[in-house]
């Protein structure tokens, strides 16, 4: 199965939030094997608070959906100011997950 342009894109992202964890995997087998798992669900990847995988890019993931929550809660609460992400975070990415 080929990894699609769109997915590379999000995997640049899942990197950014994977990038302070150490020694991980981010080789294009990692990506290709959380690709399968998120597009059709193929093999298993643990990318809960208990995992302990090696691949980045389930490692980004993982983060990036509880620093979402996060800032959600906070920009919603008016603690958190959503224009401060911008200077971090992809303008397409960041204009999508927070509408």
């Amino acid at each position: 199965m080929k990894i699609t342009k769109s997915y590379r894109k999000m995997a640049d992202v899942y990197k950014l939030f994977a990038k302070s964890f150490g020694n991980l995997d981010f080789s294009e087998k990692a990506l290709q094997v959380m690709f399968e798992f998120e597009s059709r669900g193929n093999g298993k990847i643990e990318i809960d608070c208990f995992s302990t995988t090696n691949n980045g890019y389930a490692v980004g993931k993982k983060w990036l959906n509880v620093m979402v929550s996060m800032w959600k809660e906070d920009i919603k609460s008016g603690l958190f100011n959503k224009k401060e992400l911008y200077k971090d975070f992809p303008k397409w990415w960041l204009d999508k997950i927070l509408k």
